[in-house]
């Protein structure tokens, strides 16, 4: 659940940004984290971070700016990328390749295996979605139920 800030205005107009408290009032802290969106976890898990720490009397750096990608994020130059995917899969349209790095990013090699050819990915169910990605989607995304598949909203548990 992700309670938005309502500071008396229409739903339509409540401010998607975050307010992190940490109330340490009562013994151990307690983090209540209200709003955010998507765009910004980063940056709410790392004020909220930032906050426990000092709570705790723990000294550790940043994570976010510098940490590690992703799963999928480990690449500079994506365009170099979907050109090597296109040499070492060549039947692979062009299009699926673009929405498979945005997608996935460098997991679409683990997405890809050792397909062969299009009849690798499986049935086609129209609009890019091969069976395949179904497959990916519910052994390492997480994805349960239609909507996962189909919006996407799944937490990644990476593409190992």
């Amino acid at each position: 659940m992700r309670p938005l800030l309502d500071e008396g205005g229409s739903a339509s107009a409540v401010s998607r940004d975050y307010r992190v408290e940490l109330d340490t009032a009562q013994g151990a802290p307690l983090l209540n984290v209200f709003g955010g969106k998507i765009t910004t976890y980063r940056r709410l898990a790392e004020d909220a971070m930032d906050r426990v720490m000092v709570a705790l009397e723990l000294d550790r750096p940043a994570w976010t700016a510098h940490g590690d990608p992703l799963p999928g994020g480990d690449f500079a130059d994506a365009e170099r990328l979907v050109a090597g995917w296109l040499q070492r899969w060549p039947w692979l349209p062009a299009a699926l390749a673009h929405r498979w790095l945005r997608h996935y990013g460098t997991c679409t090699e683990v997405l890809l295996g050792d397909a062969r050819g299009l009849d690798d990915l499986g049935q086609h169910f129209g609009a890019q979605l091969y069976q395949r990605e179904v497959d990916y989607l519910i052994g390492h995304e997480w994805a349960r139920s239609v909507d996962d598949v189909l919006g996407g909203a799944v937490p990644s548990s990476g593409c190992a």
